[in-house]
């Protein structure tokens, strides 16, 4: 696998397609797709085994399995929240549509996606408030650690 440069040498024609635009010299990389999903793979199977540390100390933890499936839920159902309020908003337009064709609203559906908005916006609002309790701010969790804990840590004296 070719090691991949942040910086390449502009003179190397192989891997850096060299162009004259007016005054100016334009360089492009000559990467492929192929080379940048290598790359991607390469930097996950290099995480991978910090992530399994981090997992292992995790479920060290009392009740680390329940914090960690807790926080799982609650991550899902906080991407998930927006994808359906962005649902009840195109109901709400698609029944605007059918009012201004029609001259007609029916009532049951305007509640429905009032209600469903609402209910959203609730559910969003009281995720995010769970998730604070089961993740406390960084400020909290430096209030915990004794004075002394970074200098122990590192070994330094």
């Amino acid at each position: 696998m070719a090691k991949l440069t942040i910086n390449p040498d502009p003179k190397d024609a192989h891997r850096v397609r060299h162009t004259r635009v007016g005054i100016w010299d334009l360089y492009e990389d000559r990467e492929t797709d192929v080379s940048r999903i290598a790359w991607m793979y390469a930097q996950i199977v290099q995480s991978v085994p910090h992530i399994l540390r981090i997992l292992k100390d995790l479920l060290g933890i009392k009740r680390g399995w329940m914090l960690l499936s807790t926080l799982l839920v609650i991550e899902v159902l906080v991407s998930l929240t927006p994808a359906v309020s962005l649902w009840y908003t195109s109901q709400l337009f698609s029944l605007v549509e059918t009012v201004m064709e029609t001259r007609t609203a029916d009532s049951t559906l305007l509640v429905h996606v009032a209600a469903g908005h609402l209910t959203c916006t609730v559910v969003t609002r009281f995720l995010k408030h769970a998730r604070r309790f089961i993740i406390p701010p960084p400020a909290q969790i430096h209030q915990k650690i004794p004075d002394g804990a970074h200098i122990q840590l590192l070994n330094l004296p």
